[in-house]
């Protein structure tokens, strides 16, 4: 986010420097005729030329345009993937100690302090949750459990029960509470 905003500031900043030197209007006068050099635009009709300053707009225009693009890119689908982690210890557990990783890893995995769990991520159109993660990760100091989503989300079609996938979505999946083994 903050590339972007960094992007944006300095296609303003070209544009903004670009109309200053156009308001400055110095003309370029052709070498051979000694006339001053003309340009067609199209909306704007007949310049006399000022090309550096606009060469300068259109490139701050450009980095703007290539900029939206590149935050924005098309056929990707927000996916959120919520469970949590329990024990069966009886002692409390500061679960925000412990370090969610999801394979592969550019996602955005959150632990809270009551054990819950949230994964957004944008993953491209026509791609599932399982078609993309490979496992998903949770350690503790002395504790971990591991998570493959393709194999719990099979298992869901062929017994619920057995599987950790407690309901889905197009765009989401919903785990049941997850048991964190102790080593």
């Amino acid at each position: 986010m903050k590339d972007i905003v960094i992007m944006y500031s300095l296609a303003g900043l070209t544009i903004l420097l670009g109309f200053f030197a156009l308001l400055k209007q110095k003309i370029y006068m052709a070498q051979d005729s000694g006339e001053p050099i003309e340009v067609q635009i199209p909306f704007l009709g007949k310049l006399r030329t000022n090309i550096p300053a606009i060469v300068i707009v259109f490139l701050g225009c450009a980095l703007a345009l290539i900029t939206f693009i590149e935050s924005y890119p098309p056929d990707k689908v927000e996916w959120i993937i919520k469970g949590r982690f329990q024990s069966e210890l009886p002692e409390e557990i500061d679960w925000s100690t412990g370090e969610l990783r999801v394979f592969p890893t550019d996602f955005d995995p959150r632990v809270y302090p009551n054990g819950s769990f949230e994964i957004h991520c944008y993953l491209p159109k026509g791609k599932t949750f399982e078609d993309v993660i490979e496992w998903i990760d949770f350690t503790l100091q002395d504790a971990s459990v591991k998570i493959y989503p393709k194999e719990e989300y099979e298992k869901f079609f062929v017994d619920s029960a057995s599987s950790k996938l407690a309901k889905h979505t197009k765009t989401s999946r919903d785990y049941k509470p997850i048991t964190v083994e102790r080593w």
